[in-house]
């Protein structure tokens, strides 16, 4: 059995690092990708195909929330998490409107993230 995929779109080595180690801490059941632009998270979206995808709403070259559209259209069972600066009311109910299963604010919720691993434990539809 392939562990599920956990695809990280953000552009702050950072936040990929931190998120990286919080998913190997909590479970080593998961493979973890990640890309750090619009472009390259779009080139890798076919090969990579993620049971759960961690968002970034501003990234160099694109728009988080662009992306969310074209993942929902194109692989509607890959699960998505918002992770953002962008926190306000606006942007939450907009992400979660287009098929977000929730939403982080990273300057105060982001170690909320292991709640969400559960979701990715049956492969996407």
């Amino acid at each position: 059995m392939t562990k599920p995929i956990i695809f990280i779109v953000d552009d702050s080595a950072l936040m990929i690092s931190r998120f990286m180690e919080m998913i190997t801490e909590t479970t080593d059941d998961h493979d973890i990708r990640y890309a750090g632009s619009y472009r390259e998270a779009v080139r890798q979206l076919d090969s990579v195909r993620p049971d759960l995808l961690l968002l970034d709403i501003n990234l160099p070259d694109g728009n988080g929330i662009s992306l969310l559209r074209v993942m929902r259209q194109k692989y509607p069972g890959i699960k998505a998490v918002m992770v953002s600066n962008q926190a306000d009311d606006y942007y939450k109910k907009l992400c979660l409107s287009l098929g977000a299963i929730g939403f982080l604010d990273k300057s105060k919720d982001y170690e909320r993230l292991p709640e969400f691993l559960p979701t990715v434990t049956a492969p996407a539809a």
